[in-house]
């Protein structure tokens, strides 16, 4: 379930060190940077690099009805519709979803 997200993950680190542009250098250089195994840190990762950001939006939520796995959502306000966010895919991570293995979750 979760290679999707670490070819995604790939893909977009380097993507982003082949596009990186003068805006650019504002932004601390985390390029390569890897995830952590722990969500809170990986979380406090997102809010740190999106501080400044008044369009960006990091929403946390838990994944599956009866074994809670801990998550979070990064998008840009504006370039996404929250209906489509909330309808399409946080309500069926939150609700559809039964993981059987056992989650973290945000204190």
């Amino acid at each position: 379930m979760f290679s999707w997200m670490k070819k995604l993950h790939r893909t977009l680190v380097h993507s982003s060190s082949n596009q990186q542009s003068e805006s650019d250098q504002d932004i601390p250089d985390k390029k390569g940077e890897p995830l952590s195994k722990d969500i809170k840190v990986n979380f406090e990762k997102m809010q740190d690099i999106f501080a400044n950001s008044s369009d960006a939006v990091i929403r946390r939520f838990e994944v599956g009805s009866d074994v809670k796995i801990g998550a979070f959502i990064v998008y840009i306000d504006g370039l996404v519709d929250r209906e489509i966010v909330q309808l399409s895919l946080m309500k069926p991570l939150m609700v559809d979803i039964n993981p059987t293995t056992v989650g973290c979750k945000f204190n």
